[in-house]
């Protein structure tokens, strides 16, 4: 009778299995190191990209409201108004589903 025995490992995350960085060095003494440091690097990365998109985010916000304040004074209090309102709002719409799908990333 013949018996086959399989095994499979799976590990989701930006880094190796930790069991599997001691192989990383035997292959190429410094590789782990570099791969952490490759992973701290791409999580500055990120942080200053988000933060970067989330003043900008801002700064959009604030120049459309502002322009919907403008055409209001104007004479056209009702596009002012929806505008002025409905900006925040889908900025703050997008901003919440993006923390959700980063949440679940």
């Amino acid at each position: 009778m013949l018996l086959a025995v399989g095994r499979q490992e799976s590990f989701l995350g930006p880094l190796p299995h930790p069991a599997h960085f001691a192989a990383y060095d035997e292959t190429l003494p410094g590789a782990a190191d570099r791969l952490l440091s490759m992973a701290e690097e791409q999580g500055r990365h990120r942080r200053r990209a988000e933060t970067r998109g989330q003043w900008l985010a801002f700064l959009v916000g604030i120049t459309v409201a502002g322009g919907g304040v403008l055409v209001a004074s104007t004479g056209n209090p009702i596009p002012g108004t929806i505008t002025t309102v409905s900006a925040p709002a889908v900025l703050l719409a997008v901003y919440v589903l993006a923390s959700r799908q980063r949440d679940r990333d």
